[in-house]
């Protein structure tokens, strides 16, 4: 990983690019993808009101609150089939991997569920995995 002052990171043959304008969403331990012409993001830690929630962007960059899910699970990385496709039809996650906790044992990869009902241009669900936050 390379990284230089004008905030271009480099890592293996993929570059990042830090936006440092503004906060573009509140919060960390977040999963970010694309959804139809925007972009989703599942927020598990943040201030009140934006931690366990999901938001969402047309422009990529102005959030907004869509629901306040049952559990959002811990450092989640989403099963995204369509995003090896190049066919620009993102959509709504539904399953993936996160940290499973459990009283003796040490942290390990756990799947967990999305169910999603859309209602009235948003998007409401519940996410479901033994160990999801709650």
């Amino acid at each position: 990983m390379r990284c230089d002052p004008s905030g271009i990171t480099e890592v293996g043959n993929l570059f990042h690019l830090w936006y440092t304008k503004s906060h573009v969403a509140h919060g960390y331990d977040a999963t970010v993808w694309p959804v139809a012409h925007g972009v989703v993001t599942m927020v598990n830690i943040g201030p009140e009101g934006i931690g366990k929630t999901l938001q969402y962007a047309a422009d990529g960059l102005r959030f907004s609150k869509m629901t306040d899910p049952d559990r959002v699970p811990r450092a989640p990385g989403a099963y995204r089939p369509e995003a090896f496709t190049d066919n620009d039809a993102g959509q709504m996650i539904e399953w993936g991997l996160h940290i499973g906790r459990q009283d003796g044992f040490l942290p390990f990869p756990e799947r967990f569920d999305c169910h999603w009902e859309p209602s009235e241009g948003t998007s409401s669900g519940t996410l479901s995995g033994s160990e999801a936050e709650k």
